[in-house]
Formats: C-alpha cells, sequence, structure tokens
C-alpha cells in the first residue's frame, strides 16, 4: 500500500506541472445525450433510473487497449480477471459488484455471447477494441429484462455503424512476445437509405511469459482471425433493419499440438414505427461456439418480441423471449435445455424532477419453478449539480446443463467436479444506490453503494472419495450456500485544462455466508484503486500529441482453488481458498497523430515489473517484466 500512494504522489505531481502549461478554458464532452439501448426501453442516460456507466470510443482510442478487458479494468466497480487452466491464451472475464464473473452478463449489440470456459464467464477478449462505439455497463441486477445470468450487472458492447460519411482504417501493431496484430474497416453509406460496416483482424503472438501454471509455460501461443460486418437498412421511413454476423476463428497451442475454435453470431433486428408513439422489435439471434480443446459445443437460439408504448411523461413495455441451448463438453454428455420468458415495464417521468421505473418478468426454464423477478429504481434531479439513482432488484440464475451433468471432471489433482440434476436455481435481492455530482463542466463525481443476498448459491461441497476411483473425490454441485456481497465505489474524473484530464477510482468489495463462515464465494474482488491522467497538446495546425499514463492497483482479493493447501484434509473448505498477491499495474503511452490522418503510438505496461496473478479456473502467475507495442493507424 505504501508503493501505490508513493506512485500516486508522483502522477499527482505530474499532473500539476501540466496544469501549470496552459490555463486556458474548454468545453467538456457531456454523455448526457447519449441513448442508452441496454434496458430495452431506449432512453438518454440523463433520464435513466439506472445506474450506468459509458465507455466512449474516444476513450477506448486515448488508451490504444490490447484487448477489451484491458479496457474496463479502468471502470469503478469492474475487475478483470484471467487464468483459464485449458482454456484460449488471451482470455478476460468480468466481475461487477463484487460477484463472481459467472453472473455478469455480457452482450454483443443486445445478443449474449458464447466462449470457451463459459461457467467461469464469458470472454470479454473475443471483441476486437477497434470495432467498438461504445460500452455500456448496467450496474444492478438486470434479470426483470435479460432473465437468467445477469444477477450482477450486464455489459453491452456496441459495435460500430456504416455511419453518414465513407471512411477506411488501416492499422498493424507489433509488440512483445512476438505479437502482431493488423486490421481494417470500411465505413460505406448508400443513399441514406442503408449504410454497411466491415471489420477484419488478424492476430498472432507466442503468449504471455507465465511463472504458474506448469502446463501452459510456453504453451500461451494464439491466432485469431476476426471479421465483423455490420448492416442497417431503412427501406422504409417507419422501418429500420440492422443486421449484423460476427466470426472468430481462433487456433491455440497445447500439448496435443494446435487447438481450435470458432465463434459464430448472425444477428437480425427489426423495428417498425407502427405510430409516432407505437414501436414494435423484433430480434432473432444465433450464437454458437466450437472448440477442440475439452470438444466444446455451445450454442444458443434466442428470438424476441417487444412493444413500446410512449406517453408524454412516460412509457410502457412488454415483450417475450425463448430460448434453446444446446450445450456438450468433455465430460458433459449431449444434452439441452428451453425457456420462455415474458416481462412488462413502466416508466413514469413527474416533471422531470423524479423518474420511476417498474418491471417484472416471468421465466418458465426447463423443468423447474416459474420463476418472478421484479425490479423497481428511480432517478431524483435534486438540482443541476446532483443526480441520486436507488433501485430494489431481484435477479436470478438458472442451473446451466454444466452445472446439472457434469461427470467426473478434473483439473489434474485429486479433486473431480460433478454435476446435479436436482439443482435449483439462485435468487439475489439487491439494493442500489448512486449519487452523480458534476461542477461547472469540470469535476465530475460518481459514487454507488450495491449489498447483494443471494441465496441457494451453487457452490461445491465435497461428497467423499469416487468409488471408481477411490484416490480421486468428488465435489458435487449443491445449493446450500446464502451469502451477502457488498460493493461500495467512487470515482471522479477532473478536466483541469483543455484536453486533459484526470480520473481516480476507488472500489471496496467483501462476501460472507450467513451459514457456514469457512465457506466462501468463488472470488472477491477485494480493493481496487485506478487512476489515470490523459492528454493531448496541439504541436501545429496539423500535428497534435497524445499521452496517457494509469495506475491500477489490487488489494485483498481471494480466489477458489480446486487443490487443498499443502498438509490440510482435502475437505477442508479454508485450504482451497488462495489469496491472490496485492499488485501495483503503472503503464503509460503516447501517440503522435499527422494531419487527423496518420497515427504512431507506443505503450508500454507494467513499467514496474511487478509479478501478478489471477485466477479464473486456475491459477496464473504473470512474469514480472514491462511489456510493450507500437503501432500505426492511418485514416482514409
Amino acid at each position: 500500500m505504501k508503493k501505490t500512494i508513493k506512485i500516486l504522489f508522483l502522477l499527482l505531481t505530474a499532473m500539476l506541472i501540466i496544469q501549470n502549461l496552459t490555463s486556458q478554458q474548454s468545453d467538456v464532452y457531456l454523455l448526457d445525450e447519449v441513448e442508452v439501448v441496454s434496458i430495452r426501453n431506449k432512453s438518454l442516460l440523463k433520464n435513466t433510473p439506472e445506474i450506468i456507466r459509458i465507455i466512449t470510443k474516444e476513450e477506448i482510442s486515448e488508451l490504444k487497449a490490447n484487448s477489451l478487458g484491458e479496457v474496463l479494468d479502468f471502470v469503478s466497480g469492474i475487475n478483470i480477471e484471467t487464468g483459464t487452466g485449458g482454456g484460449f491464451p488471451k482470455r478476460a472475464v468480468a466481475s461487477l459488484n463484487g460477484l463472481p464473473a459467472p453472473y455478469t452478463l455480457v452482450l454483443l449489440n443486445g445478443t449474449r455471447i458464447l466462449s470457451d470456459h463459459i461457467h467461469t464467464g464469458q470472454n470479454l477478449n473475443f471483441i476486437p477494441v477497434e470495432s467498438i462505439e461504445r460500452i455500456e455497463v448496467v450496474k444492478s441486477s438486470a434479470s426483470s429484462q435479460y432473465g437468467s445470468d445477469a444477477i450482477a450487472g450486464v455489459i453491452n458492447i456496441i459495435t460500430k455503424e456504416a455511419g453518414n460519411e465513407p471512411e477506411a482504417i488501416l492499422y498493424g501493431e507489433k509488440g512483445s512476445y512476438k505479437t502482431h496484430k493488423i486490421g481494417a474497416s470500411i465505413k460505406t453509406p448508400i443513399n441514406n437509405i442503408a449504410g454497411i460496416y466491415s471489420f477484419v483482424e488478424y492476430e498472432e503472438s507466442d503468449g504471455i511469459k507465465l511463472i504458474e501454471p506448469a502446463s501452459r509455460i510456453d504453451l500461451m501461443g494464439y491466432k485469431t482471425l476476426i471479421i465483423h460486418n455490420r448492416v442497417n437498412v431503412e427501406p422504409l421511413k417507419n422501418f429500420k433493419i440492422d443486421a449484423w454476423l460476427n466470426a472468430i476463428n481462433t487456433a491455440m497451442d497445447w500439448t496435443n499440438g494446435i487447438n481450435r475454435g470458432t465463434l459464430l453470431i448472425p444477428d437480425l433486428n427489426l423495428e417498425y414505427k407502427i405510430k409516432e408513439n407505437l414501436f414494435l422489435s423484433g430480434k432473432a439471434a444465433y450464437t454458437k461456439w466450437e472448440s477442440e480443446r475439452n470438444s466444446e459445443l455451445n450454442s444458443l437460439f434466442r428470438p424476441e418480441l417487444w412493444i413500446v408504448y410512449k406517453t408524454k411523461n412516460g412509457s410502457l413495455l412488454g415483450g417475450v423471449d425463448y430460448f434453446f441451448n444446446y450445450f456438450e463438453r468433455k465430460a458433459v454428455n449431449r444434452n439441452s435445455l428451453s425457456g420462455i420468458g415474458s416481462y412488462i415495464e413502466y416508466e413514469h417521468n413527474f416533471n422531470q424532477t423524479f423518474i420511476l421505473n417498474s418491471a417484472i418478468r416471468f421465466d418458465l426454464i426447463g423443468d423447474l419453478k416459474p420463476v418472478f423477478t421484479p425490479k423497481i429504481t428511480g432517478l431524483y434531479n435534486l438540482n443541476s449539480f446532483l443526480k441520486i439513482r436507488a433501485g430494489l432488484n431481484r435477479g436470478f440464475h438458472a442451473p446451466t446443463v454444466q452445472e446439472m451433468y457434469e461427470e467426473a471432471f478434473g483439473h489434474g489433482g485429486t479433486a473431480l467436479r460433478f454435476g446435479n440434476p436436482n439443482l435449483k436455481p439462485e435468487y439475489s435481492t439487491s439494493y442500489t444506490l448512486g449519487t452523480d455530482l458534476r461542477f461547472f463542466n469540470k469535476l465530475f463525481i460518481y459514487t454507488s453503494v450495491q449489498y447483494s443476498s443471494v441465496e441457494n448459491m451453487i457452490v461445491p461441497v465435497f461428497a467423499g472419495q469416487w468409488a471408481e476411483d477411490p484416490t480421486k473425490d468428488v465435489w458435487r454441485r449443491e445449493n446450500i450456500l446464502k451469502a451477502d456481497i457488498i460493493l461500495a465505489e467512487i470515482s471522479a474524473s477532473y478536466h483541469f485544462i483543455p484536453n486533459y484530464f484526470v480520473y481516480i477510482s476507488y472500489s471496496y468489495s467483501d462476501n460472507w455466508s450467513r451459514d457456514n463462515v469457512t465457506q466462501k464465494l468463488p472470488y472477491n474482488a477485494g480493493q481496487g484503486i485506478t487512476v489515470k491522467l490523459n492528454g493531448k497538446q496541439n504541436l501545429g495546425k496539423s500535428i497534435s500529441l497524445n499521452q496517457f499514463i494509469s495506475l491500477n492497483t489490487s488489494h485483498s482479493r481471494s480466489a477458489w482453488k480446486w487443490s487443498p493447501a499443502s498438509g490440510n484434509p482435502h475437505d477442508d473448505l479454508t485450504g482451497k481458498i488462495i489469496e491472490l498477491n496485492d499488485f501495483q499495474k503503472l503503464d503509460a503511452g503516447i501517440g503522435i497523430t499527422f494531419i487527423n490522418k496518420y497515427q504512431l503510438y507506443f505503450n508500454i505496461y507494467n513499467i514496474l515489473g511487478q509479478e501478478i496473478q489471477y485466477l479464473d479456473d486456475a491459477l496464473f502467475t504473470l512474469y514480472g517484466e514491462p511489456t510493450y507495442k507500437f503501432g500505426l493507424k492511418i485514416k482514409l
């Protein structure tokens, strides 16, 4: 912690030096007028009762990030983990609001994505940062809108569209560990009626350098080819079509040679404006992940239909959706799960001062009992400086095919993982409170607190020796845990001079069991501090200089580790919780832009050379050394 304080002091000193360079004033880009689409009933951010954070394409561009996980690691309340034992090397999953990553629903343009090791969360890094228009993070349970899997919240990644002006971008990067990346995108508007956005990216790398696990040392190499096409058509004045296709082909090193995987997401969205205040929308989405590693095949078909009626002071929304999920994997026989859901939502605006939103959803999944998930949220505009948001949410997670039917899957030790077909859904009750403060369009302060109580939580329970091999232990999933989780966060953005701002955030999370003091959640995000200083300086009429320096620190994290501590009994729960090491990760970058068309940039990561531990499905320790990348981007 002392080292963190020293680094913070140096960053703040640098900020003061920059501030003395100029005293000009400038406007700040505000997000109030952004239309939020992650809550189905589209509304401006300033009128949304939900606690939502938006990451713009400008913020993403400034970082020149290697991956989406790297971008989200700067968002307060989101903790990024990696470390899957036999999964894709370039992996990141998001723990949101103090809950483990599988409770965060990740969407691509409103469609659920799938990936390897889905039981530990969706791999964010399958979505390339260059294709992203913005990211919307819903910081509370969204089961009343999306059904299962959104207990912690939602991350909706929205890709770029063609827009009104044609544009072509070419870029290439080279970095540590023989990492190479090339990509291109083209925006093609057609007669103000249609537009096509096309994107392609190829990346290959020897992979990051590890200290552990031994099974992955020198086996972190990978290749990815990503193709994304999006077509927007408005053939009639009141009718819109949004269709897109995302295809990813992966290859990774493994002991038996190259293991390949594919992700395919075709999606069709329709919107018909029946009247000036009446809208009918439909969606047909199919997602398929297939991988040679562990013989994974996971497919999801999900059609949806909803209608929105807008009044002078509010709106009424109702909809229905259906899903069919097919899943098979090593130690999981072919099986499927299906369900249907319906929901209704009403929002009323009381003279722009108070906005109240209430929703309820009904789900019927497989042979489970019907599930009802209500939600109520409110926004109070106290004055032009302060907004207060509060909510009471009910969430749920239905047991998956893998959780129910997995049979004797191991990680190389004595513990084997078993499913349980008698599992019940997990339920959560969450209370949220957030404030938005702004002072003279220069200083923005966001705070939020969320307390969640989760019942019937699914955790592995020691069930003795395996009858077929007494040297192995049975760990069977059971609904036994009642857990409380709390997250508190505060973040501030200060735009002190034109084109320069500093961002500081702190988050605290903890969890505990109400029934069993030795049983812990699979993951505890602990405490995190982030400081980021961004700046842009014009060096002439056609040249500008961009730079950033950032510090990410993490403290008091812990995670479930399958192998017990040395010398402890196999059924000792405390021996299976590992305290992950604290770290301070210092990164920096600089870029030069010529005539708004050519960009040269250079980033350096982990300047302090610290070893960093992660635990997703296995304990990963990254080698403590700085890494780099440099790149060129051309806009035509």
